[in-house]
């Protein structure tokens, strides 16, 4: 079973304002929406970093879920 942090709305997790207005921007409420796309596909998305995408893996590793994520 996935952690709940996947599902908890952005609106109340602390994320930088940076990584929240890009999810804001392209639809993601949650981490676990993120979770569909490879590491490769966010940073090919507008407005997406290396430095957000540390966050993110920052998060899911915290929350031990980091091997959901998919490289490519």
């Amino acid at each position: 079973m996935p952690p709940k942090i996947l599902k908890v709305s952005i609106e109340v997790l602390e994320l930088s304002e940076e990584l929240r207005a890009f999810m804001i921007k392209n639809g993601f409420q949650t981490l676990e929406m993120m979770l569909h796309y490879s590491g490769k596909e966010l940073l090919e998305m507008e407005g997406y970093s290396y430095r957000m995408l540390k966050e993110f893996l920052g998060i899911l590793h915290q929350h031990d879920c980091l091997d959901l994520f998919r490289d490519a």
